[in-house]
């Protein structure tokens, strides 16, 4: 799923990955979350710059046993203290801010302008699911006076 950036100033200093959604929900194929999937222990997230970069924010989140549902409101930074590998079934759907499995700093320095893809692959083959919506959030750097 591509996502386009255009006219941002100068290389990206940080980037924060976002699951959105507007009502959260762990029902089966709920379409207002920002993933729905059945089984989310089963998924694997690449993102990937407009330049080449990519990292893997989420792989088999929460173990492969873990049959919750859904993300949505999900937000992935470097800076968060809780990994979003330590969610668990009991807390679907799964909102909040999470610390990625592999840092978005790889994205530092880069120029964020152009497509951005999100790869989300199911890595069983019962389940379902949808990626419905995502974002970023771009800092750049600031010169001190």
């Amino acid at each position: 799923m591509p996502l386009i950036v255009k006219g941002f100033p100068g290389p990206v200093a940080k980037v924060v990955f976002n699951i959105d959604g507007a009502t959260c929900s762990a029902d089966d194929g709920a379409t207002t979350v920002g993933v729905d999937h059945t089984w989310v222990g089963d998924l694997t997230f690449r993102l990937t710059s407009p330049g080449g970069r990519s990292a893997t924010p989420i792989d088999a989140p929460g173990g492969q046993g873990n049959s919750g549902n859904n993300f949505c409101q999900t937000v992935l930074d470097d800076a968060a203290p809780n990994p979003i590998q330590g969610i668990g079934a009991g807390q679907a759907p799964f909102t909040g801010t999470f610390k990625p499995l592999q840092p978005a700093s790889v994205f530092v320095g880069g120029d964020p302008n152009g497509t951005w893809k999100v790869h989300v692959t199911d890595n069983a083959v019962l389940d379902t699911g949808n990626v419905r919506a995502f974002s970023l959030d771009l800092s750049g750097f600031t010169c001190a006076p």
